[in-house]
Parts: structure tokens; sequence; C-alpha cells
């Protein structure tokens, strides 16, 4: 019974821990809505969100990447690791932005 108790205790501990935690809610907004389309959301890659303490403290920065839930593993520019492809991706982007930008 002692070990019962103490099980229990352990048990509550544990979960008053954890329900404290506030979740982080991230929203998609979609422009130019079409009223006769379904939009779907895909996690392409997962891994750990966390603040950087680099110039840029309030960035977040993904690490630990790997393919998100559903999606199978493919090759992109000679890739398959989906560390290496957000990377590409990733430093993708940042060369459209500054065309974009450079264009106005």
């Amino acid at each position: 019974m002692k070990k019962f108790k103490l099980l229990l205790a352990a048990f509550v501990a544990t979960l008053f821990a954890f329900a404290g935690v506030k979740a982080s809610a991230y929203t998609i907004t979609i422009d130019n809505v079409s009223d006769n389309h379904t939009y779907e959301a895909y996690q392409v890659f997962g891994g750990d969100l966390a603040k950087t303490t680099e110039k840029d403290a309030n960035a977040p920065r993904l690490s630990n990447i790997h393919w998100g839930s559903g999606v199978n593993e493919f090759t992109y520019d000679g890739e398959s690791d989906a560390a290496k492809i957000a990377e590409k991706l990733s430093g993708q982007k940042k060369t459209q932005m500054m065309l974009k930008h450079s264009q106005n």
C-alpha cells in the first residue's frame, strides 16, 4: 500500500508539472482564398524548435531536423537527408528574397 501511494504521488506530481506548460500556437494565413478550394497543410520537416543566442535572438531555429509525419524520404538536388535538404531550401529562399528586393 505504501508503494502504491508513493507511485500515485509521483504520477500526480508529474501530471501537475506538465499541466502548467503552455503549448506554442502557430497560425497559417492564406491570402487570395478561393471559395471552392480545400486547402491542406503537410508537415514536411520535423525537429526541435528553439530560440537562438545569436544576433537575432528572437528568431526561432529548427534543429535535429528529420522527415515529418507522413512524408516519404526522397532525393532533392542530390541529397536525401532531411536536414541537408532543409538547409538547401533555406538558402534558396534567402536568395529569392534578395533577388526580389534588388528588383524593387
